[in-house]
Formats: structure tokens, sequence, C-alpha cells
């Protein structure tokens, strides 16, 4: 019952977003609709709020984890022109009780008001900035969707500056990686991914090239997890990603889940293949932080 009203609701979202016009006031709007039910069903949680210059950064922590294994510095999705740390509130709880972990959320700024190379460097300084504060744990990448994108493109900026580590591993939920790809007619429709959308969204970037990584030389790369819903659209850009990183060493694993919508991990707890999967990124973790063969990881 719960999994048809779900794709109830998020077809309906899909349908507003193939319709919604995309600028500051609309995407403005949207922040605020979506970000305080997922605040407000996050009221139990823990919350640290920091700022980094003009980026607002919140430090995540499910009331059950007391001493966590890991820092998950989380980027949002949104198609790069919404989302938020309250709009993503919910989900990071969610992370963190099934990893064990604090969960580092932050506001990047969004197009159109500025390029995407911005918004990269807003993960980049979030990033130094979580490298700089972590106490004794292993620092681990994660990023949905458009946040997905940001997260390629952030470990292969990692190799312009050595004197930040890589992370111990590196998620993907349904990463949005090629921004171009368009479905064949006919091919299966994700419940939630308006194509309609990214495209409007994508081509609001000043180069497109900015929201390419597949094109970026991807040398070094902590271990890499990819979920993804079986029948959406990202799936050829995220096993183009694997096989980019699998040719160059990088060990990586790509899960699609049959009958998924897309960031179906945003329905933990309700879903029992969103706990599973989030369990399954817990274990990956886990995995990962005890390979101390790489002395470049965090």
């Amino acid at each position: 019952m719960f999994t048809l009203a779900a794709n109830w609701v998020l077809r309906c979202a899909r349908v507003i977003a193939d319709a919604i016009p995309i600028n500051t006031a609309t995407m403005t709007l949207v922040n605020i609709i979506l970000g305080a039910p997922m605040a407000a069903l996050s009221w139990r949680g823990v919350v640290e709020t920091h700022r980094l210059g003009a980026i607002r950064v919140d430090v995540v922590r499910h009331p059950s984890v007391v001493d966590p294994e890991s820092t998950i510095m989380h980027i949002h999705g949104g198609g790069f022109v919404f989302g938020s740390t309250r709009s993503h509130r919910f989900l990071a709880m969610q992370i963190s009780r099934s990893c064990e972990a604090e969960v580092v959320l932050f506001d990047y700024r969004l197009l159109p008001k500025v390029t995407a190379r911005q918004c990269l460097d807003d993960c980049l300084a979030v990033y130094r900035w979580v490298i700089h504060r972590r106490n004794n744990t292993r620092v681990v990448v994660s990023g949905d969707s458009a946040g997905g994108n940001l997260l390629v493109s952030l470990m292969a900026e990692l190799s312009d500056h050595p004197d930040l580590p890589l992370p111990a591993a590196a998620v993907g939920m349904s990463a949005w990686l090629d921004t171009s790809y368009r479905p064949p007619r006919g091919a299966p429709r994700d419940a939630f991914f308006s194509t309609r959308f990214a495209d409007r969204a994508a081509r609001l970037a000043v180069r497109s090239e900015d929201l390419c990584p597949l094109e970026r030389a991807l040398v070094e790369f902590p271990p890499t997890l990819l979920q993804l819903g079986a029948d959406e659209p990202v799936r050829p850009g995220n096993e183009r990603l694997a096989e980019l990183l699998a040719q160059v060493g990088v060990y990586v694993e790509v899960h699609a889940w049959r009958d998924q919508p897309h960031v179906f991990q945003a329905l933990a707890p309700f879903s029992p293949e969103a706990r599973a999967a989030l369990d399954q990124m817990h274990a990956f973790i886990a995995e990962a932080q005890s390979d101390p063969t790489d002395p470049r990881r965090a």
C-alpha cells in the first residue's frame, strides 16, 4: 500500500516538475515547500549549524548515533537549481542512522545565480572544512542526483589539490552524470525523474562542460558505490562511470534496484528497499574503511 501511495505522489511531483518554470522565485518556493516538512520529520535529530563564509553547513546526527563511525559529507540533489539543508535533512538523518555516522549537509550556491563551476567550488570548500574538523573518523562523500554529479567532479578536482586526501569511499545515489542523455522512445519511465525539468535545468549552465564529470580525468578515486533504480534514465551514465573507473583500477560496485524510483533511499524508513540500500551503503563504507593500503585516503 505504501509503495502504491509513494509512486502516486512521486508521479504527481514529476508532472509538476515537467511544467514548472525554473527561475529564482519558483525554486525558492519549491525549497520552502520541501524544506518545512522534511525538517519537521527530523525534529528528533541533532543538528549543529555552522557558517563557512556564505555557506550554511549543518552537521546532522540521528539520536541513536552516540559515537559516529564516520563523517559523511552529503551533496544534495535538485537539478542544480533547488535543494537545501532543510529539504534533505530527513534523508541525511536516515543515512546517519543506517551508517552510524554524522552527516554534513550544506547549501551550495545554485543555478542560475552562479555557474556550475561555483557550485563545485562550494563543494571543495566544504570538503576542506570537513577534512580539517574530523575527529579521528574516516571521511566519506555521498551525493544524490545532481549532487552525485558534483560528487564525481569533486573527486576529479582533488587530483589538483594534493594537500587534500581522498575520502575513504564515495557513494552515488541515482547520480545524474550524463546531462545530455535522452531515453529512447518507449523506454521505461521513472516515477519521479523528470527529463523535461532536467533538460531545462542543465541548459542554465554557462558552460555545459561543467556538468559533464564523465569527460574529466578520473584517475584518483576512492572505492565507489553507485545505487540507482533499474529503470532510471541516469543508469547509462552510472554504468559508463563504472567502466571508466574500472579501467583505471578503482574498485566500484553498481547496484540497480528493480522497481525503485529516483533517489529511492529518501523513502527510508518507510520502504524496505530504501532501508536495505542504506544498510548496503553502511557495509560498503565499513569495508572501505578497513583497507589502509591507500595512504592518500582520509
